[in-house]
């Protein structure tokens, strides 16, 4: 092989190299995916909801966000809360966004959980001028309170309501219960803080004219539920919530909807 020719070979070897790098390098970064996160909600607001251009709730938010820190990819979907539980068991969502051990026990060998991300309590929420005000349950004792149909409440409520020392007065949501202490056909409805501010400031109605009158001790206490198959996930996710915990993210999405 004369010299010329020698040198030609080698530059088009060395092209051939070049370009087959490139290609490998880009089948590489192109082919590989970030691991998905399949979300399920209900319909839940401000907890869960719709997707919208604003969000999907606090808890949805806060896991969208967290796994985009952590590296992950998400899709998400609203079903009714009993086929949420059962896509969960067949494996067609990963995520119950906000949960806790103790309302899960029946699919505890399949579920992981994540740090606590946030703690919400039920209050017992009057109008101010009421007046009414309670340190214990039986400082309202004779009132008429808006609940939650089929729902039990702790704090002795579930038996003072059994006894007759408080009257019950059920709806199907916390807008209808809103709505009647509003109009002043009862005297106070237990709901959460963060429920309450967002109905009253979808109502349009003045939050300066509820309070309320009784925190209620039993604390509901936030984890992201992951499917057992998605554990080794659990170590970003959580590292990803306690930065959002340390730099104010999650109260802001808290607060985006509620006041």
């Amino acid at each position: 092989m004369k010299k010329s020719q020698g040198i030609t070979w080698t530059l088009k070897m060395a092209s051939y190299a070049a370009i087959l790098g490139i290609a490998m390098f880009w089948i590489g970064t192109t082919g590989a995916s970030a691991e998905t996160l399949n979300i399920g909600g209900n319909a839940m607001p401000p907890w869960s909801m719709e997707d919208g251009p604003d969000g999907a709730g606090i808890n949805v938010d806060i896991v969208r966000e967290a796994a985009k820190r952590a590296g992950y990819d998400t899709t998400y979907k609203v079903v009714p809360f009993k086929r949420k539980l059962e896509d969960f068991r067949q494996e067609a969502i990963d995520v119950d966004p906000g949960s806790n051990p103790q309302w899960r026990t029946d699919d505890k060998d399949i579920s992981v959980y994540s740090i606590p991300f946030y703690e919400s309590f039920n209050v017992v929420l009057v109008r101010k001028d009421s007046g009414i005000s309670a340190e214990t349950v039986q400082d309202l004792k004779g009132k008429r309170i808006g609940c939650l149909a089929g729902h039990n409440y702790t704090d002795g409520f579930q038996e003072a309501f059994a006894s007759g020392d408080l009257l019950r007065d059920d709806a199907n949501s916390h807008e209808s219960n809103v709505k009647k202490l509003n109009a002043k056909r009862v005297d106070g409805v237990i709901i959460d803080q963060e429920t309450a501010g967002y109905i009253i400031k979808e109502l349009g109605l003045n939050p300066d004219d509820f309070t309320p009158a009784y925190a209620f001790q039993t604390k509901s206490v936030l984890h992201i539920r992951l499917h057992k198959s998605k554990e080794a996930l659990l170590p970003k996710l959580d590292a990803a919530l306690q930065a959002m915990k340390d730099d104010g993210t999650i109260q802001r999405i808290v607060e985006k909807y509620t006041k």
